[in-house]
């Protein structure tokens, strides 16, 4: 009887363990000008998001997100990726994505980068924890905790200018809590940490966990002044901790070793899962 007991223990407690899972898009598979969905691209995108070979980081293909003038984007930009397994509190995701935005862009106020979903228990919608495109800049927001995340305190939000016409890395972390001092937030831009928040929670209760992650979405406030585009190469997520570590020691995906031309390429540290969820 005993031994039956420790066995159902030990079932029930691997059973509510997080699985391992890492998520790759690299484009790679896709029909030109088709919509850039599949095993190796987005789980689900916008019309106006195709496989394209304009502008490619490494390999033959990228994706290319157009919004057009007068257009909040909702319909036309981006994507989501859902994830193999929900992440709960005391979970981590580290989500790298590589960018290269048109030279003649036009902002306006600015517009959603990169979304990790959070829900109740219950699968109530309970915000997002952002990074948003402001006038070449990023913006960490928060509707998990917008007290902290959304006062405008310039150097605590506002992150390094985003030159145009280039390729630039932006990988974000979350370790997933809903006590502030449990939690933590990085960003790093080209494979160097330029955001750090270990005093905010990043679930609002013990029970709330993320699904999915969006990239791109609205265009804040404002439509395009203008139809523009962005291409996105080598997105990368995870939530099993990578082999790489930044210059202060944390563990990340980092931007990868050199590719195409020695420019930085294909993901590093991430076992890579290529079935659709």
């Amino acid at each position: 009887m005993k031994t039956a007991m420790v066995v159902l223990s030990l079932f029930l407690f691997l059973s509510t363990q997080t699985q391992a899972w890492s998520i790759k898009a690299d484009f790679e598979r896709g029909v030109l000008g088709q919509k850039a969905e599949g095993p190796d691209a987005f789980h689900g995108a916008k019309k106006l998001t195709v496989f394209d070979d304009t502008h490619v980081l490494s390999g033959s293909r990228s994706a290319k997100a157009t919004i057009t003038e007068g257009s909040d984007g909702w319909r036309e930009w981006g994507g989501r990726w859902t994830f193999p397994s929900a992440l709960h509190e005391g979970d981590e995701l580290w989500y790298r994505v590589w960018v290269w935005i048109e030279p003649n862009w036009g902002w306006n106020l600015g517009s959603k980068g990169t979304r990790i979903h959070t829900v109740s228990s219950t699968g109530a919608n309970e915000g997002y924890l952002d990074i948003l495109l402001y006038n070449h800049q990023f913006r960490v927001a928060s509707e998990v905790s917008p007290a902290l995340f959304n006062q405008n305190n310039g150097e605590a939000q506002y992150l390094p200018p985003i030159p145009l016409g280039q390729w630039h890395c932006v990988e974000s972390y979350i370790k997933f809590h809903s006590v502030p001092g449990q939690a933590v937030e990085r960003v790093w831009r080209d494979g160097v940490l330029v955001f750090e928040d270990m005093d905010t929670n990043t679930l609002r209760k013990p029970t709330s966990f993320s699904e999915f992650v969006f990239l791109f979405g609205y265009f804040d406030e404002a439509a395009a002044p203008h139809t523009q585009s962005l291409w996105i190469d080598n997105v990368a997520l995870t939530n099993e901790q990578p082999d790489n570590r930044d210059a202060h020691g944390n563990p990340f995906i980092g931007p990868g070793p050199a590719g195409v031309n020695g420019r930085p390429g294909t993901p590093a540290g991430v076992n890579v899962n290529t079935q659709e969820p």
